[in-house]
């Protein structure tokens, strides 16, 4: 092999590190999620033996590590065996043994990392990567789980996602760098966990990635995005490749480095360093995210100074794969995180509700962008609600969340306010039950503008909130023949409006539509 030449701009993680001081993860206190990796090794310093082999100075340097202590911290976590037969863990175990043996390590791992087993999901990843980035929801892929380990998704793909943040979406990622990403869509919180194998990198599912962003229509101004570690390309070396790289796959600038040849018994082979993580980091710029919404650790998991380790080189030598765990937990979203404390939000329902941004114009024609959150199912009605309104000129005074302090579930003071809004965490009367507003499936208009009305015993009426009038035909007021009212029914939608004196109310703000049977 000729000699490595110096990799080009050294310094790059330097100045990736100066970012991550701005970064969202070091900078925000309400974290969309929380990233949990099983480290590997510490002690002494290893050494790259696998790119060295045959170099008897190295031979002497791994007894020394051996000697000093270097020491396991996740010990072996894979519970099958490698490719070539060659059975995980440590060789004085028998196979049986070497399996409880990962159950345990990776039992206690998330155990310190507080969650549930049952809601994890690991990604199982695509071996060929010839064609696009392969996506899996993690919400509707089939997974068991047996008690023993967690579930291991059954459909291959490098591109798992959810929006429950109940889930808990995982990946062992050996010396590849992982994205974990959330941000807001139409259908409310995407989170998403991206496994990039630098051969992936190399087939352009970077540019996947972008399409399958923009196809989810992410909010990308929304996204926070954690990059885990991988190898460097001074430490990843890529070696005895009989065809050269640039020819071999679509995309090599960036990615792979020092390209070289040596002349092994008259055969030309290549050689390459590879660099994913700097890659993955740099095109996600490229995409349309910003320094401040990324953060990258940028350990190098090849290194011999390092750490942090994947694969067994942080291990004594002989003991086999201990490829690390990394685990991903997410949170309901600022949205929802301001509750009434007597009142809490239970997860079953949190995870229903997405925040959706709409616009809308104000009684002086003013265009405002707002947040109002809703049961994911009704998103898209809700959207075209407010699209329709804005094509027939329709004034909204506010968009407000329920969710917001200081009036968390208090709808009479967003009733007060004029607010249109949608989820509000509030019971039936004299029930322990939520209502269609406590479940994100009720719709509130210019409450001042389209009051509601009660009517007691004798026929007398009270109108809610006090001073609100109705004057059909005025802007932002509704009637029985309003292009909204009909608009919201064609979908499936109840108008208050209809509720005779009879039964006691009418709400002419009010639309909802319950769930079907």
């Amino acid at each position: 092999m000729s000699e490595r030449p110096i990799s080009p701009n050294p310094d790059r993680y330097k100045v990736v590190d100066e970012r991550n001081r701005e970064s969202w993860y070091l900078t925000e206190v309400d974290r969309p999620f929380s990233v949990y990796m099983s480290v590997q090794g510490a002690g002494a310093q290893r050494t790259l033996y696998n790119r060295f082999e045959d170099d008897p100075a190295v031979a002497a340097a791994l007894k020394i590590n051996n000697e000093a202590g270097r020491y396991i911290l996740g010990g072996n976590m894979s519970t099958v065996a490698s490719p070539d037969g060659t059975q995980y863990g440590p060789e004085t175990m028998t196979n049986e043994e070497r399996i409880q043996d990962a159950r345990n390590n990776m039992n206690r791992f998330i155990d310190s990392v507080g969650v549930d087993p049952a809601q994890i999901r690991v990604l199982n990843p695509e071996r060929d990567y010839t064609h696009g980035l392969t996506v899996v929801n993690a919400d509707t892929d089939t997974a068991s789980y047996n008690g023993e380990e967690p579930a291991r998704l059954e459909e291959r793909g490098d591109f798992v996602y959810t929006y429950n943040p109940n889930r808990v979406l995982a990946v062992r990622p050996a010396d590849c760098p992982v994205v974990v990403l959330s941000g807001d869509t139409p259908k409310g919180r995407m989170n998403a966990l991206i496994h990039f194998a630098w051969q992936g990198a190399a087939h352009d599912q970077l540019a996947d990635m972008d399409q399958i962003l923009a196809s989810m229509e992410l909010d990308r101004s929304s996204a926070r995005a954690y990059i885990t570690p991988g190898g460097h390309a001074e430490t990843y070396d890529h070696s005895g490749t009989p065809k050269h790289p640039n020819d071999r796959f679509p995309v090599t600038e960036g990615l792979l480095h020092n390209i070289r040849t040596s002349d092994a018994q008259g055969e030309l082979k290549y050689g390459f360093d590879v660099d994913t993580p700097q890659f993955v980091y740099e095109g996600m710029l490229g995409m349309g995210f910003n320094e401040k919404q990324l953060f990258m650790d940028t350990s190098d998991t090849t290194a011999p100074e390092s750490g942090y380790a994947s694969h067994s080189r942080a291990t004594k030598l002989g003991e086999g794969n201990t490829r690390d765990l990394v685990i991903a937990t997410f949170e309901p979203g600022p949205s929802l995180v301001a509750s009434n404390p007597e009142r809490p939000l239970p997860p079953e329902i949190a995870w229903q509700i997405v925040p959706l941004t709409v616009s809308f114009r104000d009684f002086d024609g003013t265009e405002h962008e707002g947040t109002i959150e809703v049961h994911r199912d009704l998103a898209e009605d809700v959207q075209d609600f407010f699209t329709l309104a804005q094509e027939i000129g329709f004034p909204i005074e506010k968009v407000k969340k329920s969710s917001d302090a200081p009036t968390p579930w208090d709808d009479g003071t967003l009733m007060a306010e004029n607010a249109t809004s949608s989820f509000n965490y509030r019971m039936i009367a004299g029930t322990d039950r939520p209502s269609l507003h406590g479940l994100g499936r009720a719709l509130d208009v210019n409450p001042r503008l389209n009051p509601y009305i009660r009517y007691d015993d004798e026929g007398n009426a009270t109108v809610e909130p006090a001073g609100a009038e109705h004057h059909p035909g005025e802007p932002g007021v509704f009637d029985a023949e309003h292009p909204l009212v009909v608009f919201m029914k064609s979908r499936g939608w109840e108008w208050g409006g209809d509720w005779k004196p009879e039964s006691g109310r009418t709400d002419l703000h009010h639309f909802q539509k319950a769930p079907e049977a």
